[in-house]
């Protein structure tokens, strides 16, 4: 349970420790640590929110290292989305997630 004082820093572990998972290869711990982070994005945060599509880019790469390229796809042109609306389609963030979504696409 995450006190309601306390979600931005139990979020912030959550989301790097799922870093670290994804990095050691534990994709699948590393999606449960997402889905717990990802309904109190959804609560705190709004729709077009930089920390939505930052958690949908984790999410993106991870299901891609999984090998589900049709999920990560979804959720990085989310992400990209929210980006281009956000931070236009010349920052640096933005043009990372067209490149990740180029790359899977090959």
């Amino acid at each position: 349970m995450v006190r309601p004082d306390h979600w931005e820093m139990t979020t912030t572990t959550l989301v790097g420790m799922a870093v670290i998972l994804c990095n050691q290869g534990r994709h699948v711990k590393a999606m449960e640590k997402y889905q717990q982070v990802l309904p109190i994005y959804e609560k705190e945060y709004e729709s077009d929110s930089v920390k939505r599509a930052e958690l949908l880019h984790h999410i993106a790469v991870t299901l891609k290292n999984e090998g589900k390229s049709k999920e990560a796809m979804e959720k990085y042109k989310r992400c990209l989305a929210i980006q281009e609306k956000v931070l236009g389609i010349n920052h640096a963030t933005t043009i990372m997630t067209s490149d990740s979504i180029e790359e899977l696409q090959r």
